[in-house]
């Protein structure tokens, strides 16, 4: 019944707003409407499309004040961020400390003793480089390789692009989790900068054409903590 009493009061607020229009009648008889926001002389329609256009203005910044609210309010997405939630060193060491802690708690290895490759990060250039792959092409063989993460960049929940290091070389890991066998979330929420990783997958190029290996499986192998 209030929502109905409300209607009606704004019903007759906005009438009321409208009687109170300015209007003249030109020479030939026609009449003109004040659009007091530009303060010109204008045909009713005219005056109409204008009011409407106005309204629309203003519903669509109020949802776009609304959406930015909600952003704002949500709290960051665990995962590879080029800043990490902890600015404090002694803060990252600590929650590392813990996730490491926590998986052998849950029965996990931390490190694993040992991990087979079959190249070093220069090996796989050199032998894939001068290959004529299509970008976007990944071959069907398996490769394994290891080295450090000193770059992670992620694009959305299901992709990670993952700069690995060896000696002087240096190879692009494109992680989807599309083709990853494993725990893609919990990569994800791991993998930080610094870590030591073995990685499993198929070499090929990025539609950029970077030469790349997509993982199947990426097995951490040492935790950097600081």
């Amino acid at each position: 019944m209030t929502d109905n009493v409300d209607k009606a009061e704004q019903f007759k607020k906005q009438n009321a707003e409208k009687s109170k229009i300015e209007e003249r009648t030109k020479e030939d008889g026609t009449k003109e409407y004040l659009d007091e926001p530009t303060g010109e002389w204008v045909s009713k329609n005219e005056l109409k499309t204008r009011e409407k256009l106005r309204q629309k203005a203003i519903k669509e910044a109020e949802k776009k004040a609304k959406k930015a609210e909600e952003t704002t309010d949500k709290p960051k997405k665990e995962g590879a961020k080029a800043v990490e939630e902890e600015l404090d060193p002694s803060k990252y060491r600590e929650n590392r400390i813990q996730m490491l802690e926590q998986m052998r708690a849950e029965g996990g290895n931390p490190y694993p003793h040992k991990f087979h490759r079959d190249l070093t990060v220069q090996q796989f250039r050199d032998k894939y480089e001068e290959e004529k792959i299509e970008n976007s092409v990944f071959k069907d063989e398996k490769v394994a390789l290891a080295g450090r993460v000193m770059g992670l960049r992620q694009s959305g929940a299901k992709l990670l692009f993952i700069d690995l290091h060896e000696g002087n070389a240096k190879v692009q890991i494109f992680a989807n989790a599309a083709n990853y066998t494993g725990d893609f979330d919990y990569l994800v929420r791991t993998l930080r900068y610094g870590d030591i990783i073995g990685v499993e997958g198929n070499p090929g190029r990025t539609k950029t054409g970077e030469l790349s290996i997509r993982p199947t499986n990426i097995t951490l192998l040492s935790f950097c903590l600081h």
